[in-house]
């Protein structure tokens, strides 16, 4: 089973044809540190899965069918560079403690209509990439989006 792969660090699933919900015994591997499993046809709420990791950096959910709600918890996720969750299904309001993600660089919430709120412009300053195009979040005031940091990429509705 998947839950016995407990020193896994790294784990590529992307464009599998996978479907179906994750299952529990996933959030088994504590020392996952990349998660790919973008470009197929999984379901469910996955947060609950994803804060369980605390080494995680790079997460790649893009384009399947996950839904829910980002949680407060999200922000126990100190490594965390990388999260794209775009193509998805979520909703609800983006949570503040999304600013404790303190190594977040890299944030894709890209075509989840029904998700909202404001990004706070003390995480946008710090990342590189930000796109929340068909979203309905909108940028604090104060975020400058004259000036994002060097070779960094922005969309916005």
């Amino acid at each position: 089973s998947i839950g016995n792969l407990v020193k896994l660090k790294s784990l590529n699933l992307s464009d599998n044809n996978l479907s179906g919900q994750i299952p529990d015994e996933f959030g088994n591997m504590l020392a996952l540190e990349e998660l790919y499993l973008e470009g197929n046809g999984l379901w469910g709420m996955i947060f609950s899965h994803l804060v369980k990791f605390p080494n995680l950096e790079v997460c790649n959910l893009r384009g399947n069918d996950f839904i829910g709600q980002i949680p407060d918890e999200i922000g126990s996720l100190k490594n965390l560079i990388t999260l794209d969750v775009g193509s998805n299904h979520l909703w609800g309001t983006l949570p503040a403690s999304l600013v404790d993600c303190v190594a977040l660089k890299e944030l894709d919430l890209s075509y989840n209509s029904d998700l909202s709120g404001t990004l706070a412009a003390s995480l946008f300053g710090r990342l590189t990439k930000c796109n929340i195009e068909g979203t309905g979040i909108e940028l604090e005031k104060g975020s400058d989006l004259q000036d994002p940091e060097p070779g960094g990429d922005i969309n916005w509705n």
